[in-house]
């Protein structure tokens, strides 16, 4: 085994990636169907040593279908990110069942018709 200690100045400035934690339910998600799609699960803060963040909370309950939520807006909570403010944190995507289920609806009924249609050849 090997092992290496490094001894951090705590008023040294540092850059690290600090984890992203969401905190509740979208109302996209929860009422209106939607997917949470996250992309970013970590940004880059640059901080004092004793300072630095262990992780940042985002409360998504308000987010509904077709809203994103971007790096620009935590910037006001937490001045010190790094990371590029365009990029994107989440999105509340629209449902896709109604088209999958009208394709499996579709689907099921053409199987029927030819399950019928053999049942008939073998009489």
């Amino acid at each position: 085994m090997h092992l290496d200690l490094l001894r951090i100045d705590p008023s040294e400035t540092l850059k690290a990636e600090v984890p992203l934690v969401t905190v509740g339910v979208p109302d996209g998600v929860r009422n209106g169907g939607g997917a949470l799609q996250q992309t970013l699960t970590s940004i880059e803060v640059e901080s004092v040593v004793s300072e630095m963040p262990a992780a940042i909370e985002i409360d998504i309950t308000s987010l509904i279908i077709g809203d994103s939520l971007h790096v620009s807006d935590l910037l006001d909570q937490e001045p010190r990110i790094t990371t590029d403010p365009v990029r994107t944190i989440v999105n509340i995507l629209a449902p896709r069942l109604s088209a999958i289920s009208g394709e499996e609806a579709g689907e099921e009924g053409e199987e029927g018709e030819e399950s019928g249609g053999e049942e008939e050849s073998q009489e």
